[in-house]
């Protein structure tokens, strides 16, 4: 029975399922399996699971985006080199045709990654700002709040 809490308990931090689904799924009671998950902090599990998958999944993009990013500045640097080493050894020569497409090339390659590099912080702002409001909500979630009744004795003499 315990092997059966356990995939229960997994399957619902995974997402996508509800308690009454699982119930059924698994042959056990909707209020035991409410109470179970509430003992346990299910819905804390499963929030901290989705938390570790999204900050996984910005970082690969992240990481993804640098790496192109880089790619574009190194393609264009490679054209430079190239071009300057052609025009010194004279294989190269360039007519105005040539110099217009040429630098109207090497200018679309770093307007690219500039436009990138600025939506890139863009959303990380964004994420960030994001993942504060997150931070504040469950610091607000977590007050306590006392409440003194006017039945209670007075103890302070």
């Amino acid at each position: 029975m315990a092997d059966k809490w356990k995939k229960i308990r997994a399957e619902y931090i995974r997402g996508g399922t509800s308690y009454r689904k699982l119930a059924e799924k698994y042959g056990v009671s909707f209020n035991s399996l409410k109470d179970r998950a509430r003992s346990e902090k299910w819905t804390d599990l499963r929030e901290q699971k989705q938390h570790k998958s999204t900050t996984k999944m910005v970082e690969k993009i992240a990481s993804q985006e640098a790496e192109e990013a880089v790619d574009l500045s190194d393609i264009a640097m490679l054209l430079a080199r190239k071009i300057r080493e052609n025009i010194e050894n004279g294989v190269y020569t360039m007519n105005s045709k040539d110099v217009y497409y040429t630098s109207s090339a090497m200018r679309n390659l770093k307007e690219l990654s500039r436009e990138k590099a600025i939506r890139d912080c863009e959303e990380q702002l964004a994420r960030i700002d994001k993942l504060r409001k997150e931070a504040k909500e469950d610091e607000e979630s977590k007050d306590i709040r006392v409440i003194i009744s006017d039945d209670l004795q007075d103890y302070s003499q």
